[in-house]
């Protein structure tokens, strides 16, 4: 009984997050169609990349802490109100030093080295984008781990592109301008990150029983590295295909390529809502050391459910993506059978199961950067290959291919090392 209702418990407020997040794509992609329809595809193929700057350091600046939050919070019983600000803000200010220092030397030196590779842009747009990016995604993890889990998503997901679209309509930002542009996603950024601020700052915690001091700054870098040597790779990993594309292509063709990219990523939708309610979960059950079977009933159930949604989902590109992508231009239509590959790559990884949370949540998050790395190298040596001869199709391929091996591999893992059977199959 007590597994039922963890399961049920966990299908309602996946439901949520899952509507959430569905509401929340719709509002992405009405960013992305405005874009694109009244800036231009180059506007939109230069923003791509310049995210993907921001994003890739302003993620690694934090060193994986926001990983650690998660498991740090989840494998305690409760946690005061001093921890948690502690915590936050000296992870934070960990974050955002690095980001700017970080971005200021990447930066540099591709334009030293490919002048043409980023977009022409004022510096401190870039540090500020990727300082915003990192402090943001802290605070989505920070909610997440102590079960905010709605707010979250909301916070991360739906009030970002809808500021940002109403901001550039009511500036009516000049076509062709990427400046207004990044400068209403900087402001965006900042904008979520003060909501999260005065959201924390009202709210009522409830009382403590238990009390944790906050681990030292050098501990916490110790304790956080294998977080960061596995979202360096899962980061590398999205946006490797983007950049050996932008050595061969232009910006325009990148956007339609990513806006293929993020349509795919609808198929795992469904369990990336459930994974934000097991990570916590599962690193609640390794700590008190409850058997693999019962942890296995629990990703079973909910995952039986998140196939069936990722399946309808899949089906639903091969009916109709030639018309949802026709509605942001008839150039974006030739992005259909890159939608398709990217598409099974993904239904792959749910078939998988939640195999990359419960390595991290286990202590193998090591093991896991090692698979991840191997199926890195095979991603840039596949697309390094095939995107020369085969443009946007290669790059599917070679991502598509590495996202199998991944999670193939991390499956047999999760198998070997904990007897806990993550996929759709045992």
């Amino acid at each position: 009984m007590k597994i039922l209702s963890s399961v049920f418990s966990m299908l309602k407020a996946g439901g949520q997050v899952l509507v959430i997040r569905l509401l929340a794509i719709f509002l992405q992609f009405a960013f992305v169609w405005y874009v694109t329809r009244y800036l231009g595809d180059s506007v939109y193929g230069d923003f791509v990349i310049f995210m993907m700057i921001t994003q890739f350091i302003g993620t690694l600046a934090n060193l994986g802490l926001d990983i650690l939050i998660v498991k740090r919070i989840g494998s305690l019983g409760s946690i005061d109100n001093s921890y948690n600000t502690a915590f936050l803000k000296k992870v934070t200010l960990i974050g955002v030093s690095l980001s700017i220092v970080a971005t200021y030397i990447a930066v540099t030196l591709i334009n030293y080295i490919k002048p043409d590779y980023l977009p022409i842009l004022p510096m401190w747009t870039y540090l500020l984008g990727a300082a915003f990016y990192g402090s943001m995604r802290l605070f989505v993890e920070y909610y997440r781990a102590i079960k905010w889990i709605t707010l979250s998503t909301i916070l991360s997901y739906v009030i970002t592109p809808t500021l940002a679209v109403a901001i550039l309509w009511f500036i009516k930002a000049p076509v062709g301008e990427l400046y207004s542009l990044v400068v209403t996603w900087n402001g965006v950024m900042l904008a979520v990150i003060s909501i999260g601020l005065l959201i924390k700052s009202h709210h009522t915690w409830q009382s403590p029983t238990e009390h944790h001091t906050i681990a030292s700054t050098s501990r916490l870098i110790i304790d956080s590295f294998p977080f960061l040597a596995t979202m360096f790779l899962v980061i590398a990993y999205g946006w490797v295909d983007k950049m050996v594309l932008r050595i061969y292509l232009d910006a325009a063709v990148i956007g339609h390529y990513h806006i293929a990219y993020r349509f795919s990523t609808m198929v795992f939708l469904p369990l990336m809502a459930f994974n934000t309610l097991l990570a916590p979960q599962i690193s609640r059950a390794f700590h008190e050391h409850r058997p693999a079977a019962e942890l296995r009933a629990i990703i079973y159930r909910v995952l039986k459910w998140a196939m069936v949604f990722s399946m309808i989902a899949y089906f639903g590109f091969i009916l109709l993506g030639k018309y949802i992508l026709g509605v942001f231009s008839e150039a974006h239509v030739l992005m259909y059978p890159v939608l398709l590959i990217l598409s099974f790559g993904q239904l792959i990884n749910v078939a998988a199961g939640p195999v990359g949370v419960v390595m991290k949540m286990t202590n193998l998050q090591s093991l896991y950067a090692k698979v991840m790395a191997w199926s890195l190298v095979l991603n840039l040596v596949l697309n390094l290959l095939l995107v020369p001869r085969y443009g946007v199709y290669g790059a599917a391929i070679a991502t598509s291919t590495g996202m199998i091996m991944i999670n193939v591999g991390a499956w047999y893992l999760c198998k070997k090392r904990l007897g806990l059977s993550t996929g759709i199959i045992d």
